[in-house]
Formats: structure tokens, C-alpha cells, sequence
């Protein structure tokens, strides 16, 4: 290419021309942004970049028009670590879209395409493509648009090298949408998905050429090369995969350039590791500072350069020519025509229609959030006369019949086993349907869903749901299944409801809904007539119709161990029907049914306040407010009373100080990210009934005074979050019946049916 073609305001007619050339390395090749810092502040203009990997992000940026502040602010962000670990971010995902937690450790889907096979639950790679995939269209598809697809028409022409293991080559890649060709060149085989050109997978470009001199030379041909290597040159740490997969996998291992061709700088990063991200200004300063300490001897070889200002002048004019992408029109591969139509209506209501970024970003997380997709890889298609895009949209859907195996294990008496089949289409009505089972010590059930999606202007579902189940509650958390006394409470439960729910907006849902259940509580007597023997179970009856409406809006970064977002839930309901009291020691005491109603409306805020990269500060308020009047018998009183058990470990005990039919409570949870899983959780909650449930001498009930009494509950917490589960080790400690104080380890989530009344 003639140095003439590219003459700027800088004039490459008066100086010699300047290609850099950088190499891949991981985060190590950060320091990339470094050198290009040092070189602009010194009016060292680049005319040409290639690079691979590393280097063709930190080059494919530069080219784009980011600066280098940009470019490590970029690396920094939020988004960059999205695409990096493949993390979805909360926030952008529908919760009402979102399929319901579950104990489930292992999900897959089986029928054609799919199977059970161990290669069928293993993932594709070791990093979800999903965020990456649009991020990379959302980054770097307007800059296609300002080249038209010619990689020489950008800020800096540019090139990046993938590689074809196929055919065992390097491609250079120089046209087209430069999001898929630096993704191309960065995609480390195992850990990064591969995207195909003509058919074949790409992967990383260092397999082949981790140091792109002669893609230089041959394609541009600068009268000086500044070439950036940020390899270390070391053994391959053994206790680190990605390391030894480096090792493995690059082949290259000549990093020279002659001298008559140009200058290289070593930038010594051995002290990074390939995924130190979070450490993007210090890796960038070491090339900043290897530069600035060798910008004499390259200012020999390049000349007195250019006034900076003139750079940025043209970054400017550069910049001015970046507009909105904007889409026309859908192709859509690898799926059915009911599916396909689903997707074509979700971008496009209407004929005719075109949709901007910000609306196809909606529509993607809108999409994915169900979870139906394995990968939802984007490839836009500039159209230079229309100066718009066609969206070819390649999707692998799972098979419509899935199963789950999983559970929950824990020290106490609440482990369980937890199994589910579902059946899920994707198409304008969806209907899935589910069934789920538990088996455990303290709680075994089943319960049946079926719901059917309709499209509206706002997602509208009809649901249907039957559960039964039975649980036993025990006074202490008893360690690895020891327990002195058989259980305190057991809770019996069938109910159907159907229900109609609504999505508002991308974080809130509002459920409406009517059904009935049957509840069979038994308990122990204790003391009385029978001294301290508890052998005999009373039990209460209760026929039960209800309607209600919830409120949900959640930002939770997690269900069980949150530690940044919100939740608001909302919960009015009004509840009639009959209830009886059996006494199974003296029966002349059991009574007949009798009429029951009430209405309550719970409000339930949980938010956490992100003070820094490593602390967040929780903070839960917990208030209900009822008309549910006593029954006859105490027992059977506080036995139906609402529980306050904000944690798993106080779900399956028995207390009656945490038990009353209006209450408030409330908590702080101070949370420590000592590693980017592993959290340190603090929980400590006051709990206060409105008015207490005190038993009289005849074991009748009464209210006591106004907000007679204030119990206290607290756990310690060490979690380590798994993508499918979590382990925790916890201590706890609550003030009622009596001080008590316990430890325990627990794997994965204590999810069970819902119940009915709450």
C-alpha cells in the first residue's frame, strides 16, 4: 500500500511511515495500551497495526478509534468482565422471563440433536459465549460500517491473524466485520467458543503467529516496525490450566524482528497472569514506561514526529463519522419455523420496521433469558448502499424435553434429593411444563406446573400449579442427622391455583391468583397430662380458598447469597374457609369445623449497597400485617402462624419467637468478596411480632402485649459460588427459645414447592 494513499494531516509525505505490530499474551498484553500512550504523547504517529489475540483487541480498538485511556478503562469496565467470564449480567436479563431456581446440579435436554451422554452435560467451552456475543456487535459493528468492511478505511488500517487448525494455517484477516475477526483472533481453543469463516472454526491466531512481523510487512510495508512482545519466555505454571493450555497450544516461539526493519520492545509482564484483568493500569504503565525509557533510539528510527494534537484532531474526525447501527432485516439459521417466527416478531412488529442497537440488545437479553438457547451468535451484515444492517442471527436451541438431577446436602436433617422433567417450546405462545420431586429426611413432594406464554404488549402467562408435600420442623439444627427429639412441627400440604401474571418492564412481575388447598399440620403436645412424653401428634385441618396478587421486583445477583441488587416484594392476599382442631389424647377436645377469614399484605425489601470492589452492605426490612385471628388450641396457632427464616439453615427449625400472624423484622448483612466466588456473609436480624402468641394454662391461646418483645437470630458464612450450586460452612445463633448456637456445611440450594398461604 503507498504511504501517499494514507496522507493525513500528520502527512505521511514528510516522515517515515510506522507499522506496530503486537503480540498476544492474555491480560499481559494490556501493556500494548501503554506503548501506544507513550508513543502519541511523543508525536509518534501510527500508521499501521496488526496483531493477534491480545493484541488484536488492544490493536482492533486503537484502530476503531479508542484511545489508549479508553481502551484500559474499557478493560476495566463491568462489560469487559461480562464478556471475559461469561457472566450475564443481571441487569439486563427479564425476570420474568427467568426460569425459577431450583436445587437442580445438572441439567440436559434429550431427543434429536441432544442425548445423555457425558459429552452432551459437558459445555462447549469453558466461557459462555452469550454476553460476548453481543457485546462484540454492539462494540465494534459501527466501525464496519464507517470501513464499509475494509479494515484499511479505519482510524488505522488494520489487520489480526486467526488460525485455521483444520487446514493448520494462518488466515489474516482484513475485511469484514471486524467484531468477528478480532474475535477470531482471540479465540483461545476450550475457553472461548469459535465462530466459523467459510464454514471453518477460527481460533486463536497465536497457534500459528503470536507475532505478526510479516503480516506487516507483506500487507503494508512501513518504512519502520514497532513490534510489542509481551511473552515471558517461562516454564507453564502447573497449577494453572490456561497456563498449560498456552504452552500446549502456541507454536510460535521466534519473537524477533531485524533490526533493519524496526525496533522491539519486550515488555516484562511476568509478574501477570493471563487473566489479571483487574489489573489493566498496572500492566499498562509497565509498556508506558518501557517505551518512555526507549523513545530517543525509536524517535531515531521515526523522526521528529508529529504535534500530538494532530492525532487526536483526526481521532476526532474519525469519531464524527460512527453512527447508530440500525437493522432492516433478520436472517435467522439452525432452528424450527415456529421458532423462527418468534424471533422475527420479537425484533420486527411490524413491516417495514428498522431497529436500532439499544432495541436489538433489549430483544437479545429479552431472548436468552429463558434459557432456551445454548448460543445466540450475531453476525450483522453491512449493506453500504442503504448504510444499514441485515442481522444474521445462528441459533443452537435446546431440545424441548429436559431433565435435572440435583439436591441439596447439608450437616443438619434438611438434606434432600431433587429431580425435574420439563417440557419447553419457543415459539409466540410458549407453553412448558414441569414436573418436580424431593426426597429428604424433613421434606419429601412433587409438584406440577404448567404455564402458557402469551404475546402481548406487555408478556402475558396463564399458570396452572399443583403441589403436595410434607415437612417436618425441628426445635435445633442438629449436625450430621443427630437429633435428641423427633420433630416438633410436621406440615402437610396439597393445593391447585391458576394464576395470570404480567411483566413489567425488564426487573418486575405482578401475579394475580386464585386456588385451593388442604393443610394438615400435626404437632406434639408437651408436658400436660402426659409429663414430658411427646408421643402422640395433634393436628390441625384447615379447607382453605384463596386469592391474591404479588408484586416482584428483583436485581439480586443471586437468590440465595446475594450480595448487590434489590428485591421488593408485595403480597396482598385474603383467605376463607373452615378449619378443626384434632386432639389425639383427648379426643373430647377436638372440635368441629369452623369458619375462618382473614386478609394480609406483606411488604419484603431487601437491598445491597455496593461500597467497594470488595464490600457490600445489605440491608433487609421484613413487615406483615394481618386480621387472622387465634384458633382454639396454641399449638395449633402458632403451628399456622407465618415464619420469619430469612437463611437455609433457619428453614427447617421450629421456633416459636419467629412465628406470629403480624410481624416486623429486619437486618443487616455486611458482605466481604474475598475472591471473585467466594463471599464472607455477616446476617444479623431483629424479629418482633405486632403482638405475641402466649399459651394460657389450659393451652388456649391469647395475644400479648403490643410489640411485647424483640428476638434476635445472626449467621456467619463462608460461600463459595459454583455456576450450578453453592457451598457454605455457617454458624448461627439464635436468642429463643434459649440461647442456641450451631455450625454446619451445606452444598447447593434449599429450594422446595412453594407453599400456599406464603
Amino acid at each position: 500500500m503507498p504511504a501517499a494513499t494514507l496522507a493525513g494531516s500528520d502527512s505521511l509525505t514528510h516522515r517515515p511511515t510506522v507499522g506496530l505490530v503486537l503480540s498476544g499474551g492474555g491480560a499481559k498484553g494490556i501493556a500494548h495500551a501503554g506503548v501506544i500512550q507513550a508513543l502519541e504523547e511523543n508525536g509518534v504517529a501510527i500508521d499501521f497495526v496488526a496483531g493477534t489475540s491480545m493484541g488484536a483487541i488492544v490493536g482492533g480498538l486503537y484502530s476503531a478509534g479508542y484511545t489508549p485511556d479508553e481502551i484500559v478503562d474499557l478493560i476495566l469496565s463491568d462489560e469487559f468482565s461480562n464478556w471475559s467470564t461469561g457472566k450475564i449480567d443481571p441487569a439486563l436479563t427479564y425476570y420474568y422471563l427467568k426460569p425459577q431456581k431450583s436445587p437442580a446440579v445438572v441439567k440436559f435436554n434429550i431427543g434429536k440433536g441432544d442425548s445423555t451422554s457425558l459429552t452432551s452435560l459437558l459445555p462447549s467451552s469453558l466461557i459462555s459465549p452469550i454476553p460476548m456475543n453481543f457485546g462484540f456487535v454492539e462494540m465494534f459493528a459501527p466501525h464496519t460500517a464507517v470501513c464499509q468492511n475494509d479494515f484499511d478505511k479505519l482510524f488505522v488500517p488494520f489487520r489480526c491473524v486467526a488460525s485455521d487448525v483444520y487446514n493448520k494455517r494462518k488466515v489474516v484477516l482484513s475485511k469484514g466485520n471486524l467484531g468477528d475477526a478480532i474475535r477470531m483472533s482471540m479465540t483461545f481453543p476450550a475457553v472461548f467458543k469459535p465462530i466459523e469463516k467459510d464454514g471453518l472454526p477460527m481460533f486463536d491466531g497465536g497457534i500459528y503467529d503470536n507475532f505478526p512481523v510479516s503480516v506487516m510487512k507483506e500487507d503494508f510495508a512501513p518504512d519502520v516496525i514497532i513490534g510489542v512482545d509481551v511473552s515471558t519466555g517461562e516454564k507453564p505454571d502447573v497449577t494453572n490450566l490456561i497456563s498449560q493450555l498456552e504452552s500446549m497450544i502456541i507454536q510460535q516461539d521466534d519473537y524477533s524482528l531485524p533490526e533493519k526493519d524496526g525496533i522491539k520492545l519486550h515488555v516484562d509482564c511476568k509478574d501477570y497472569g493471563l487473566l489479571d484483568f483487574p489489573k489493566a493500569k498496572e500492566i499498562a504503565k509497565r509498556g508506558y514506561d518501557l517505551t518512555i525509557s526507549m523513545i530517543d533510539s525509536i524517535k531515531k528510527r521515526t523522526g521528529p514526529g508529529v504535534d500530538p494534537k494532530s492525532i487526536a484532531l483526526r481521532r476526532d474526525i474519525y469519531k464524527c463519522k460512527v453512527q447508530t447501527v440500525k437493522f432492516d432485516s433478520l436472517i435467522v439459521e439452525g432452528t424450527n419455523r415456529q421458532t423462527e417466527k418468534y424471533m422475527r416478531h420479537m425484533f420486527f412488529e411490524h413491516p417495514g420496521d428498522t431497529v436500532d442497537i439499544a432495541k436489538a440488545k433489549d430483544v437479545y437479553y429479552q431472548m436468552i433469558t429463558s434459557g432456551k438457547f445454548r448460543d445466540l451468535v450475531l453476525e450483522p451484515e453491512f449493506k453500504p448502499d442503504s448504510r444499514l444492517f441485515t442481522l444474521r442471527m445462528k441459533a443452537s436451541v435446546k431440545n424441548d424435553i429436559g431433565l435435572g438431577i440435583g439436591g441439596y446436602i447439608t450437616s443438619s436433617t434438611n438434606s434432600l434429593a431433587f429431580v425435574s422433567a420439563n417440557y419447553e417450546t419457543l415459539d409466540l405462545n410458549s407453553f412448558s411444563g414441569e414436573i418436580k420431586g424431593w426426597v429428604g429426611q424433613s421434606y419429601y413432594g412433587g409438584l406440577l406446573n404448567a404455564r402458557m406464554l402469551i404475546q402481548s404488549g406487555l408478556p402475558t402467562s396463564f399458570n396452572v400449579q399443583t403441589a403436595a408435600f410434607r415437612q417436618n420442623y425441628y426445635e435445633d439444627d442438629a449436625f450430621f442427622f443427630e437429633s435428641d427429639h423427633p420433630s416438633y412441627l410436621t406440615e402437610k400440604e396439597f393445593y391447585v391455583k391458576a394464576g395470570l401474571g404480567i411483566g413489567i418492564g425488564r426487573h418486575a412481575k405482578l401475579n394475580a391468583t386464585v386456588g385451593y388447598g388442604y393443610l394438615n399440620p400435626h404437632f406434639y403436645t408437651q408436658g400436660g397430662l402426659i409429663g414430658n412424653i411427646r408421643e402422640t401428634q395433634n393436628e390441625g385441618r384447615y379447607k382453605l380458598g384463596k386469592v391474591g396478587v404479588t408484586y416482584d421486583f428483583n436485581t439480586l445477583d443471586n437468590e440465595v447469597y446475594p450480595s448487590r441488587g434489590s428485591r421488593i416484594v408485595v403480597n396482598a392476599a385474603g383467605v376463607l374457609g373452615s378449619e378443626r382442631y384434632v386432639n389425639n389424647i383427648l379426643p373430647e377436645y377436638t372440635t368441629d369445623y369452623s369458619r375462618v377469614k382473614w386478609a394480609e399484605i406483606e411488604l419484603d425489601m431487601q437491598k445491597y449497597f455496593v461500597l467497594s470492589n470488595r464490600f457490600s452492605l445489605g440491608m433487609r426490612l421484613d413487615a406483615l400485617a394481618s386480621t387472622k385471628k387465634l384458633y382454639e388450641n396454641y399449638l395449633a396457632s402458632i403451628a399456622q402462624a407465618p415464619a420469619f427464616a430469612p437463611t437455609q439453615s433457619s428453614k427447617g427449625l421450629f421456633i416459636p419467637s419467629f412465628r406470629a400472624n403480624s410481624f416486623v423484622a429486619g437486618g443487616v448483612m455486611p458482605v466481604f468478596k474475598l475472591l471473585d466466588n467466594m463471599l464472607l456473609r455477616l446476617e444479623v436480624y431483629g424479629f418482633s411480632p405486632m403482638r405475641t402468641i402466649e399459651k394460657n394454662f389450659d393451652g388456649s391461646p391469647r395475644y400479648g402485649d403490643w410489640f411485647g418483645s424483640v428476638d434476635v437470630m445472626g449467621e456467619a458464612s463462608l460461600v463459595y459460588n459454583f455456576s450450578f450450586a453453592s457451598l457454605s460452612l455457617y454458624g448461627n445463633y439464635f436468642n429463643a427459645p434459649e440461647s442456641n448456637w450451631s455450625v454446619g456445611v451445606s452444598f447447593g440450594f434449599y429450594i422446595t414447592a412453594p407453599k400456599f398461604l406464603r
